[in-house]
């Protein structure tokens, strides 16, 4: 495996933004090694522990940056993707696990020229009624399994991007990485953005229920100030008055989706419906925030995850 410092940049850098602890971080690389091949990975790691002291010499063609103590994943997103030199970027966290073909779907991918794609995104199991929930919350719209083809959205768990297309709007991402500016931006520009059936990853993410609602309120603060700033004046209108309706709106989605894609899965929905509402909730007070909030210029305030 070629590292950063290789002479000749690699066909794929795969970076990862690692918040979750150590343990997650060590199943997240041992899903990944064995598929990388030639690829550069880096870690990009909040800085309460030494990772690269204690997981360096175990995975000595790996990369490890330290970021603040209290970074977000958004801003580790962008320390592993700054120093990145292949000419595709894979991006992941450290609670997902890549599945078998994760990486040879990329391959493909690149091969036909496509310069935005990833994967479905998947419960790793055991989880608790709670953590059902929070994965609902999260990742439920990329459920598999979906379909492959033309798509509206990727999530920075698991996408990946021609580093030529990305460095086009690297100001956008500069500093922190929400692939929702990101992609909404490349999509601006007349790219599109691809989905890779077979590239899944199994995600495994555990936050404390406060932390969770903070993340969620936060992340939908965010969404409401970006969605506000791209709409017209009317539409901004409409969008606060509707916004008693988005918990509803978005748990009939999550519903649907559920029972279409995994039919066998409504019993831990069910189980998790009071944590479910809970966490749509802080969302939606989040995103009704943004939405209210008088900003002269387009959010790109780093949020803790």
């Amino acid at each position: 495996m070629k590292t950063a410092s290789s002479k000749n940049p690699p066909a794929l850098s795969i970076t990862i933004a690692s918040w979750s602890g150590e343990a997650a971080l060590v199943r997240c690389l041992d899903s990944v090694l064995p598929q990388a091949g030639d690829a550069e990975v880096i870690v990009a790691y909040r800085g309460v522990t030494d990772l690269a002291q204690s997981l360096g010499g175990r995975y000595p063609t790996v990369r490890f940056i330290a970021g603040p103590a209290d970074a977000s994943v958004f801003v580790l997103r962008t320390l592993a993707a700054l120093p990145a030199t292949g000419s595709t970027m894979a991006m992941l966290e450290d609670h997902a696990a890549v599945g078998p073909g994760w990486a040879q779907s990329l391959a493909t991918a690149r091969a036909k020229g496509w310069k935005i794609f990833g994967g479905p995104i998947d419960n790793g199991e055991p989880a608790t009624a709670y953590e059902w929930a929070l994965y609902f919350v999260e990742y439920g719209i990329y459920l598999p399994p979906m379909p492959a083809g033309e798509t509206s959205i990727l999530s920075g768990v698991n996408i990946a991007y021609d580093r030529a297309t990305l460095d086009s709007c690297r100001e956008i991402w500069a500093t922190v990485f929400y692939e929702t500016d990101v992609n909404a931006a490349l999509g601006r520009a007349g790219h599109q953005l691809y989905l890779l059936p077979d590239a899944t990853v199994s995600s495994r993410l555990r936050m404390k229920f406060w932390e969770a609602m903070d993340h969620l309120y936060t992340g939908g603060k965010h969404f409401g100030q970006f969605r506000k700033f791209h709409a017209t004046p009317l539409k901004r209108a409409l969008l606060v008055v509707m916004t008693p309706l988005v918990p509803l709106v978005l748990l009939w989605r999550i519903i649907r989706l559920t029972l279409a894609r995994q039919p066998g899965r409504w019993l831990p929905l069910l189980l998790g419906l009071p944590a479910l509402l809970l966490l749509l909730g802080a969302w939606s007070a989040g995103e009704a925030v943004g939405y209210a909030r008088r900003d002269a210029a387009q959010p790109s305030t780093p949020e803790n995850k």
